[in-house]
């Protein structure tokens, strides 16, 4: 009678009598239980793994062999394809299996649970984007997070990141103040700055366009005072801007958020950046106005401050934050990708030894290069007065 009773299918080309087929599924949920209420506070974690469990049937002489054949190979290849009468193919990959038989009648039972394979992941693919458009994604998840940190923020920790937002709104004002650039775009700067003050007052209210007016003032800032040089500030824009944003992160914040946007505001502002980001390979044009070894430090501590950045988004992560810690990660991925292009151009470079004093243009013509190259890899003092370790590139 069995035989009336189930259906043909296949595991992996290999045919399987099924009498029955379970469907599991639903949502992961995390239940948090408060002292002192009644209702549970519970948060959907994304969809519970499905799973589908099937009775097969064995009959006749052969039949226990037959079944023991099918476990080994189930546990041998745990992913294959289930061709089910009713379901068609899926995708799936065994777990366990239960197995009971009846002597007499020489029926072997076989109960197999699998789980239904999602699509696969290849987190490669967030790593090809430029850093602008990975800055504009960090930005983005992170201003979800932030408002719904605010909202259940308490009325000490709103204070707290008042005092971060304004310590970093005072750093971009001073790093404006420095330059005696006489512009429009530099007064509209200015009224910028002062607009975000006032938007602080109101973060309880509005968290997320404080956010927005932020990130639009760092925007505005490196294209109002990096496109010009100015004679009032003794070091180059850059370097102010960063030094200036590095003293307001706090690392005792209770929300990551103000600390992200000021590590992205260095990443704007770093000229290794802008300068190794458009190429795939760096050349002498690329190391200018500064040593090798210099603009290697400086994304170095980019990158220390994307580990720390990593370190406070994941601290109490939640499914929520998910797709933020995602984010910050691929931008971490691809400044260390510009890293790695320096390291290898600096590892192709070899040493030559200047024992004594000599101009850079003889140094330059007995190399076989040119001045703008040695300048390129090395602090030349003085053009005139060469001496010491040079660093010199493949011709």
């Amino acid at each position: 009678m069995w035989e009336r009773k189930a259906q043909a299918g296949k595991w992996n080309g290999n045919v399987l009598n099924i009498l029955s087929t379970t469907l599991d599924g639903g949502k992961r949920l995390h239940v948090s239980e408060l002292p002192y209420t009644d209702l549970p506070h519970i948060k959907v974690m994304g969809s519970k793994a499905r799973t589908i469990s099937i009775e097969v049937v064995f009959v006749g002489a052969n039949s226990l062999v037959e079944s023991n054949a099918t476990i080994l190979e189930l546990e041998t290849n745990p992913e294959g394809t289930l061709e089910h009468p009713y379901l068609g193919e899926v995708d799936v990959v065994y777990e366990t299996y239960s197995q009971s038989f009846n002597t007499t009648k020489g029926l072997v039972t076989l109960s197999l649970k699998f789980y239904k394979q999602g699509e696969s992941i290849e987190l490669i693919s967030l790593d090809q984007d430029t850093p602008a458009k990975l800055i504009d994604t960090v930005m983005e998840e992170s201003n979800a997070v932030f408002i719904d940190a605010v909202s259940k923020a308490s009325a000490d920790e709103v204070d707290a990141m008042k005092l971060d937002f304004g310590s970093v709104l005072s750093a971009l004002r001073n790093v404006a103040n420095r330059s005696a650039q006489s512009s429009v775009e530099l007064g509209l700067l200015h009224r910028q700055i002062e607009d975000g003050f006032t938007a602080i007052e109101s973060i309880k209210n509005s968290p997320g366009a404080l956010s927005d007016h932020l990130h639009a003032i760092m925007n505005n800032l490196k294209k109002t005072l990096f496109g010009k040089e100015t004679t009032s500030i003794s070091q180059k824009p850059a370097a102010i801007a960063t030094q200036s944003l590095s003293s307001t992160i706090n690392p005792d914040a209770t929300f990551s958020h103000c600390n992200l946007q000021v590590t992205v505001a260095l990443i704007l502002f770093s000229v290794e950046m802008d300068a190794l980001s458009i190429v795939e390979e760096v050349d002498a044009s690329v190391v200018v106005e500064q040593s090798l070894t210099e603009m290697i430090g400086n994304i170095s501590f980019i990158q220390n401050q994307l580990d720390d950045r990593i370190n406070e988004v994941t601290k109490a992560a939640t499914f929520e934050s998910l797709a933020l810690c995602e984010a910050v990660e691929s931008l971490r991925t691809n400044v260390n990708q510009q890293v790695a292009k320096l390291i290898e151009f600096k590892e192709s470079l070899y040493q030559y030894d200047v024992p004594r004093t000599m101009p850079l243009v003889c140094l330059a013509q007995r190399l076989e290069t040119n001045t703008s190259a040695l300048n390129s890899v090395n602090k030349i003092k003085h053009p005139l007065f060469v001496s010491g370790e040079l660093q010199v590139i493949n011709a």
